[in-house]
């Protein structure tokens, strides 16, 4: 149904005593009546007031109510109007087949019955809105699965991202480093592999994370002695474990920021938190072991 207060019918008849019978019975339910004596004001009608259901006089001279509701359904506004064919005889099986292959809700015999009309429009009108309610369900819940399938696609490339790291994780927890626990929490690999790398020469235990939740919880399980995270780490960045992390009466782990771009928000942001230091990717491995000693030396 469209959104107005008011159903809005279309009544197509030649006869202008049926007209005013038909607006007369229709006007004392709550419905907005259009009427036309002709199919060419009927179609400029249906297509300008996009009415809520049609209802055709079948025998009209030049053009009757079928080739009438041919070309309403040729219109891609119109397609779903419902119609009901107005006959003044009892309608035959071929006609009734061929109404209802055009598009055709139902037939009414003339002469009316005015509780009949009423009766027939009241349930046209009320399948109408069930299935558009219906239709409005379905788009909902096909945007719901759009979002589900794109949040799908997030974690899938997320797992991809994490498994390249898979086999660095493994080699550090089974080399069975000594030192200093460091948790490095960012899910570029490239930027792990680096890190992995001259870290594990240096003789520290690493923990890796891709994401802020999992950085969190291994910084409460694991205790490492220092955080490198990246300050757009998916779950809220680097300030996220930051944050929560400084919420502990006992924090007092150095955190390093790694950022993409120099940002002067995500500087600001890390030096109101207490940051060790913030390094620019890519990164200068020299001055960023320097940064670290220095921060784990001020334990």
């Amino acid at each position: 149904m469209t959104q107005q207060d008011k159903p809005r019918i279309l009544v197509v008849d030649d006869m202008q005593d049926n007209l005013d019978l038909l607006e007369e019975v229709l006007e004392n339910e709550p419905y907005e009546v259009l009427t036309a004596s002709d199919a060419n004001l009927a179609l400029q009608l249906a297509k300008t007031e996009k009415p809520d259901i049609a209802l055709l006089d079948v025998r009209m001279p030049d053009v009757d109510g079928y080739e009438l509701c041919r070309m309403l359904r040729q219109q891609p506004s119109l397609k779903g109007l419902p119609v009901l064919f107005l006959t003044a005889e009892r309608t035959s099986a071929d006609d009734a087949v061929h109404g209802l292959d055009l598009g055709a809700s139902d037939y009414i015999t003339k002469p009316v019955e005015a509780a009949e009309l009423r009766a027939r429009v009241r349930t046209v009108l009320r399948v109408r809105s069930e299935h558009e309610a219906a239709q409005s369900t379905l788009r909902e819940r096909t945007a719901e699965l759009k979002g589900e399938v794109h949040n799908l696609e997030e974690a899938n490339r997320a797992l991809e991202n994490s498994s390249a790291m898979k086999d660095q994780l493994i080699e550090c927890i089974a080399a069975g480093v000594t030192g200093k626990r460091i948790l490095v929490a960012d899910n570029d690999a490239e930027t792990v592999r680096l890190l992995s790398h001259r870290l594990k020469a240096e003789r520290y235990e690493l923990l890796l994370a891709v994401d802020a939740v999992q950085g969190f919880r291994y910084y409460l399980d694991r205790k490492p002695d220092l955080i490198v995270a990246n300050a757009r780490l998916p779950g809220g960045g680097a300030s996220a474990i930051h944050r929560q992390a400084h919420s502990r009466n006992d924090f007092t782990t150095p955190i390093i920021y790694l950022a993409n771009t120099a940002d002067p928000e995500q500087q600001e942001e890390a030096r109101s938190l207490g940051a060790a230091a913030f390094h620019v990717k890519p990164l200068d491995m020299d001055a960023f072991l320097v940064e670290l000693r220095r921060a784990l030396q001020n334990l």
